[in-house]
């Protein structure tokens, strides 16, 4: 089961600090994982305090994992060329924090990224049916944005089932509350991949 259960995770890193980044992303490098997802914050948008990672630490760290970048700031079309300069492949970006999300979705692929659109749980999946035939890949927020360690949210299974049935049948990320105890059941509602902290590093 964990063997199964590995080949769907992204681990991610929501880092305080040069020290945090560090600890865990040498913990993800241990497991064996391929990919990683970086997580950055604003207060702007979240409310939470700004995460250490930035375009240029990450770029200085030299990492050996590719990544993607998860978005979770007010003005993210600041960093998108520094970020491809840094080494992402993806960048996420959130409907809530931007007025034209589709120009800001086509300067990150123009930039070479692709385009990720990520949703607040309390945001509809309606909210992006426009925005479905530009993006590469959807995640769905389990959790508030910001802060690890919360419940994940079970209204969220029900998002996915409605985005399947708008005809997406490209990659969709759950991140955020995935425990040994909800994966599968995350995984059987139609997710793709689940995006975590802890959890990754436990199997």
């Amino acid at each position: 089961m964990k063997k199964t259960l590995k080949k769907h995770i992204i681990p991610t890193i929501l880092a305080y600090s040069k020290d945090e980044f560090l600890d865990k992303y040498n913990k993800i490098r241990q497991s064996g994982y391929a990919y990683l997802q970086i997580d950055t914050v604003d207060s702007a948008f979240t409310g939470f305090p700004a995460t250490w990672a930035t375009p240029k630490r990450v770029e200085n760290l030299h990492l050996h994992i590719p990544f993607e970048v998860h978005s979770m700031e007010r003005h993210p079309e600041r960093h998108i060329l520094a970020w491809k300069h840094a080494g992402a492949t993806r960048m996420y970006i959130h409907v809530e924090s931007v007025k034209h999300p589709l120009e800001l979705i086509e300067k990150i692929k123009k930039a070479g990224l692709e385009a990720g659109i990520a949703l607040h749980p309390d945001t509809s999946s309606k909210a992006i049916r426009l925005l479905l035939p530009s993006v590469h890949a959807i995640l769905l927020l389990g959790v508030i944005p910001g802060k690890g360690g919360q419940r994940f949210q079970q209204k969220i299974l029900k998002k996915i089932p409605l985005l399947r049935a708008m005809g997406w049948n490209k990659r969709i990320a759950v991140d955020g509350g995935v425990t040994a105890k909800n994966a599968q059941r995350i995984l059987d509602a139609g997710a793709d991949m689940l995006a975590s902290g802890t959890f990754s590093t436990s199997l």
